[in-house]
């Protein structure tokens, strides 16, 4: 065994420990760099599994069930966002959390009900999923990098910000896009990182309205209130199977015949496209329909493709290709 004594002066000794210290030191190097390796590897791979439950498996799931190619999304890009931000170590991913997320967002597509020209909605388990880890007034290029209560004020694609409070009544806001919270698709209601202290109108925040207060939506009032009836309420959103006149229904209950309930599904009668799980398919925009898949917003209910001139008696109408129709001359 080698010993660093004060006593070790003679030139083969000080060879030797020498040698020991920088073997050691390349082992330490090593075992740094198999960590940091190991570190990206992990948020490469919860990063993509996150943001393909989020943007690849619903246009995967869309274009089985409506015999199309999938587009290629937006999962590459937020991927490479998140991944960017984990590797700054201004953001936190939960494994588990995005397990649940996972699964959860594959039970909700499967079949066909759900389907509409439009991505669907973000599963419970996946909202609110990154957490911010900067503190006020660190730089950020997102507000999910800032803890929560915060925002990240001035950034923009290509310019960072600052993690600041909310903006008070006056201040500008709703300016450049958040990049990270759109492609994870992110919502700053279900985020815990406002803008304004109160919401944002027109480019400016507005204090929130008092009870009694004029609203046309729950995000006028303030927390702990709901918009019904176009006037603020104190109390919840109403619940399954309460009265909704007037007012939005918690959670993903849909108002039908004056009560929250659960949205329909695929088959039952509607009169609305909100009644639905996936949408109201009529004759015509003034006509109940049956709740169904809709793969595209063309052609609009009650839509008649137009006739190329007159039709001869007992003839049969061409009619015109609509814009789906028309397919390159081979």
């Amino acid at each position: 065994m080698i010993s660093a004594r004060s006593d070790c002066t003679t030139p083969l000794c000080l060879l030797l420990v020498a040698a020991v210290s920088l073997v050691l030191g390349a082992s330490s190097g090593a075992s740094v760099q198999e960590r940091l390796s190991k570190s990206n590897r992990m948020s490469e791979k919860l990063s993509q599994r996150l943001c393909d439950a989020l943007q690849s498996l619903p246009e995967t799931r869309k274009a089985q069930c409506c015999g199309t190619s999938p587009s290629g999304g937006l999962a590459g890009a937020c991927a490479r966002e998140l991944r960017r931000s984990l590797g700054d170590d201004a953001v936190t991913l939960d494994p588990a959390a995005v397990d649940r997320c996972a699964a959860e967002s594959s039970r909700e597509l499967k079949g066909c009900d759900w389907v509409t020209p439009y991505l669907p909605r973000v599963p419970a388990s996946c909202r609110g999923i990154v957490h911010g880890r900067l503190e006020a007034g660190a730089r950020c290029r997102s507000s999910l990098e800032c803890r929560d209560g915060l925002h990240c004020l001035g950034s923009g694609p290509t310019v960072p910000g600052l993690c600041a409070p909310p903006s008070v009544p006056g201040a500008a806001c709703g300016g450049a896009p958040d990049t990270l919270a759109t492609y994870a698709r992110q919502s700053e209601s279900d985020t815990g990182h406002p803008e304004c202290a109160g919401f944002c109108l027109r480019g400016r925040c507005v204090g929130f309205a008092p009870p009694g207060g004029a609203c046309s939506s729950d995000r006028h009032c303030a927390p702990g209130s709901h918009c019904a009836s176009r006037r603020c309420v104190e109390g919840p959103s109403p619940a399954l199977g309460e009265p909704c006149g007037g007012s939005t229904c918690a959670s993903d209950l849909a108002c039908i015949d004056g009560r929250c309930s659960e949205a329909k599904k695929a088959g039952e009668l509607c009169t609305h496209p909100f009644e639905c799980q996936a949408a109201c398919l009529s004759p015509a925009a003034d006509k109940p329909g049956t709740c169904g898949m809709k793969c595209s917003t063309w052609p609009p209910a009650g839509y008649t493709p137009p006739v190329d001139g007159p039709v001869a008696a007992g003839a049969t109408p061409r009619r015109r290709d609509t814009p789906r129709d028309r397919r390159p001359a081979k």
